[in-house]
């Protein structure tokens, strides 16, 4: 379920990455765009927190299960932003393509949200 729900989330924005690439940009300058893309970027948050809450009794984070997720959604959403934005060699010259990027996303947020400490 947790890996179905990652790859979901960064699966939707990388469809849409040249148009998401566009308005997250215009975002930082116009105030309409900027609510508009956090509204539906808040709504991907709840779908992925529905999602990952079918999986409720495996989670065993130490923190506020609903907290974790919702940082786990925040990572995932930086990560790909990022990409998005930036491409894939601004921090680092080794290639990383997307679904390396995405695989590595499932098994973090996969071990942060079964970690029991």
């Amino acid at each position: 379920m947790i890996a179905a729900a990652v790859e979901g989330a960064a699966g939707s924005l990388h469809s849409h990455a040249t148009l998401m690439r566009v308005f997250m940009l215009l975002g930082t300058q116009n105030p309409a765009v900027f609510e508009h893309g956090s509204a539906v970027s808040v709504r991907g948050n709840q779908v992925f927190r529905d999602t990952i809450l079918l999986a409720a009794p495996a989670l065993r984070h130490h923190l506020d299960v609903e907290a974790a997720i919702d940082f786990a959604y925040r990572m995932i959403y930086a990560t790909c932003a990022h990409r998005i934005i930036h491409g894939e060699y601004l921090e680092s010259r080794r290639p990383l393509p997307w679904p390396e990027l995405v695989d590595q996303l499932r098994r973090a947020v996969t071990a942060y949200l079964l970690s029991s400490r």
